[in-house]
């Protein structure tokens, strides 16, 4: 096959419309028959191979005289309209074989020169000399409203009234008000006044949520962890799980002359509340609170029960909360009882190559701090050795910066990150189209290009496909005459999807243990000691160093795309965003990876289908963890929504 041949993929946003053959051979007439085997041999003929390989290929020379070709699946594929109308005109209307290959030729040129400089890039993706079914690529879901209860479509009509607007926008404000930091150093609850301050978010929450508090059960777990159950009234279903966090980052003190509304002030402008938690993610904890009031006040009453968890400490790793709630799911409700989890995180909605996209994220990358403490005898600084400790551990970190654990980009057709660029180059309208095909062909050189590219357009790609490391943490010395005789550092690793923890300690073991021999130090591994003293060594040593991984997390199990509960959160993100495009098609559903942890990385044992997604767009979150952070009511009543619609799918829905 010729190295520029091109493979026809038609999408479903092509115009004009693909047209299937989908008849038997003896329903066929002469004159349908010959249009298809005419498109069937020019497509052979310019390099278009049929799907099933093993199938002969109609030669250029002798036509066919047999309608059984037909019989064949190979001439079920897809073609454009335009080509089986124009080629089959062509053939129908000049038998004379001269004057038909004179046609065809200034047909294909001319269709080669559209294709080229002027197609729609949907339309039309070469990719090596294949037929890909396009449907395989990216599957969406059709829009899910829901069927059941009729009368609760009016709650998201109220939801967009200004008058529900401003009571909404009013509570998110007193939510941000109620200052819920949690702190790296907090002790246990109950031992720690800090966490006293939840109670008072508890009790807002009860307030302003009566009938939820009516409705629901409400347990208590580990002091501050709130778990609500709505049962249904089928226990043969299986519950759903929707999360979000009560806590909040802190304010640095340095940072507030540059906040444009008070930091905890839950200021309203008219468009967004303002404020810390107003967009992670107190946002989605009222917005799950408001649509379920709205469905208790609409006579909804679920078959299949739904579950609240709202931890309390995801900011500082959920150890104290999600730890204790997972642990209580699965101590009442049993491993793998949970049809899905819905938690905070992904990439929420955002514009890209031209099309809108929505990334709930199926996987988090791993998660491990590597503590580094280098010990040496003390001293007065006016008789110093060639290196004090603070001086060793900066060779030692010297050494880790110049040998990151990743230093190849890693893209291959397993990674989450791969679906999304897949998803984006099947939907995403202005994507070029050397880069669309370099995506959908899966082969490893052109997705070692494609890797480069996207990791030099911007550095958060390059962390979706590389496991990243950061020097965070450093100490050393306490007196400016005294030599220090301890010096530490924490090392973050995010472990990349394709690795795992044990591949940092060996990485790290690797690079450090013959450094820290030049440097005449004992080195002590994850709780072993590396490598002998050398020969004819006398006298002490310099000192020692050792290693120690704190919080390890190997990264998170990839739930399904495949699954019916993909299918039901794909449908109804659809149905509340429905977006037309150039040809009516709406917003595109794509899975994606996250860079971070979220409190769901406690809650694996309860449910092989977790998801995390924000729902709203990327623009309406801004300033998450830094100074202005806040929130766009439209995107929160489009959150609210959400919720409202999903449990209702959910409850219908036959997983």
């Amino acid at each position: 096959m010729p190295s520029s041949a091109r493979t026809l993929i038609p999408y479903k946003r092509a115009q004009p419309k693909a047209v299937r053959l989908a008849v038997e051979p003896d329903q066929v007439s002469v004159s349908d028959s010959e249009r298809w085997i005419a498109c069937a041999t020019v497509m052979t003929s310019i390099g278009w191979s049929i799907p099933s390989p093993s199938q002969p290929v109609l030669p250029i020379r002798g036509w066919p005289t047999s309608l059984s070709l037909l019989d064949e699946e190979r001439w079920k594929g897809w073609l454009p309209a335009r080509l089986i109308d124009d080629i089959g005109y062509i053939y129908v209307m000049n038998r004379q074989r001269r004057t038909f290959f004179v046609y065809l030729l200034i047909f294909l040129v001319s269709f080669t020169i559209f294709y080229r400089h002027g197609g729609n890039p949907a339309t039309s993706v070469g990719v090596g000399t294949r037929i890909i079914d396009h449907r395989m690529i990216c599957p969406q879901a059709p829009i899910l409203p829901p069927r059941n209860a009729p009368q609760l479509k009016k709650n998201l009509d109220r939801f967009e009234s200004a008058r529900y607007r401003n009571i909404s926008a009013e509570s998110l404000g007193e939510a941000v008000r109620i200052k819920t930091v949690s702190y790296d150093d907090m002790g246990p609850p109950g031992n720690d006044s800090r966490w006293d301050v939840f109670e008072d978010f508890e009790e807002f929450l009860r307030q302003t949520f009566n009938t939820v508090h009516e409705t629901l059960k409400l347990e208590h777990i580990n002091g501050h962890g709130l778990m609500y159950t709505w049962p249904g009234s089928d226990w043969s279903l299986k519950p759903i799980l929707l999360m979000a966090h009560q806590d909040v980052v802190r304010v640095a003190e340095n940072t507030k002359d540059q906040w444009l509304h008070a930091p905890f002030g839950g200021h309203y402008d008219g468009f967004g509340v303002w404020g810390r938690g107003a967009g992670d993610c107190k946002n989605n904890l009222m917005g799950i609170m408001e649509a379920i009031t709205a469905l208790i006040q609409g006579g909804f009453k679920p078959r299949r029960t739904v579950l609240l968890s709202f931890g309390f400490d995801e900011e500082i790793g959920g150890s104290y909360g999600a730890a204790h709630l997972a642990a209580h799911i699965e101590q009442v409700h049993g491993k793998d009882s949970i049809e899905f989890i819905l938690d905070e995180g992904g990439l929420g909605l955002q514009e890209q190559y031209g099309s809108l996209f929505a990334l709930p994220a199926i996987a988090e990358k791993g998660y491990v701090d590597m503590q580094i403490v280098v010990e040496t005898p003390g001293g007065h600084s006016s008789i110093p050795p060639p290196h004090t400790a603070i001086g060793l551990l900066s060779e030692l970190i010297r050494t880790i910066e110049e040998n990151p654990p990743d230093k190849e980009l890693f893209l291959d057709t397993e990674s989450p990150y791969y679906e999304t660029l897949r998803c984006m180059a099947r939907f995403g309208y202005s994507m070029e189209s050397t880069l669309r095909d370099s995506i959908l062909s899966g082969e490893p050189e052109k997705l070692e290009r494609v890797a480069r590219g996207l990791a030099g357009q911007d550095r958060k790609n390059r962390f979706l496909m590389q496991t990243s490391q950061a020097i965070d943490i450093l100490q050393g010395g306490n007196k400016v005459n005294a030599l220090p005789e301890r010096a530490e550092t924490i090392v973050n690793y995010r472990i990349a999807v394709h690795s795992r923890v044990s591949d940092i300690q060996d990485h790290l073991i690797e690079f450090l243990a013959p450094k820290a021999k030049s440097l005449d130090l004992e080195f002590y591994a994850f709780g072993a000691k590396i490598g002998k003293r050398r020969f004819g060594r006398i006298g002490p040593r310099a000192g020692k160093v050792n290693l120690e991984a704190l919080n390890p997390l190997e990264p998170a199990p990839i739930s399904s795309t495949g699954s019916r509960t993909w299918a039901v959160l794909q449908g109804t993100i659809k149905h509340v965003w429905r977006h037309p495009g150039p040809d009516g098609e709406t917003i595109t559903v794509a899975p994606s990876l996250m860079t971070g942890n979220t409190d769901t990385l406690h809650y694996w044992n309860v449910s092989k289908n977790i998801y995390r997604f924000t729902p709203s767009r990327a623009s309406g979150r801004k300033g998450i963890h830094t100074v202005n952070e806040r929130m766009s009511m439209d995107d929160h009543i489009d959150g609210l929504k959400f919720y409202h619609e999903l449990i209702r799918n959910a409850d219908e829905a036959s997983f």
